[in-house]
């Protein structure tokens, strides 16, 4: 049996019977895996230096230029985990800038002074 094929210059004619035609069909195609979902961990069962150090590997990446950034950034960080208490999210943000990771000055804007 003739069986036509595409390739990336054009097509090809083979000539394989059927049951070669599907094991090489088999063959070709990759295992298929399950994406394993990325485990966070239970935030009210976090420590606020856990918190802590949750939020900073995660800001980092995000950088948010202003206050009312940082502080919509963090509760999105914990939506799936059970979310963030506003004086919680206002302790990450205080313990961050005594570390001296960042600054919030007069104008609301934020400098990392770790990058």
């Amino acid at each position: 049996m003739k069986r036509i094929g595409l390739t990336s210059t054009g097509s090809v004619i083979v000539e394989m019977s059927v049951a070669e035609y599907n094991e090489s069909l088999a063959s070709s195609q990759p295992p298929k895996i399950k994406a394993q979902p990325a485990v966070q961990p239970d935030a009210s069962r976090m420590t606020t230096p856990e918190r802590v150090l949750f939020v900073k590997d995660r800001i980092i990446k995000l950088k948010p230029k202003k206050r009312d950034g940082v502080v919509h950034s963090i509760p999105a960080m914990f939506q799936f985990t059970g979310g963030i208490t506003e004086p919680e999210i206002q302790k990450v943000i205080t313990s961050l800038q005594k570390e001296g990771f960042l600054t919030i000055g007069p104008d609301e804007k934020v400098k990392y002074t770790t990058a």
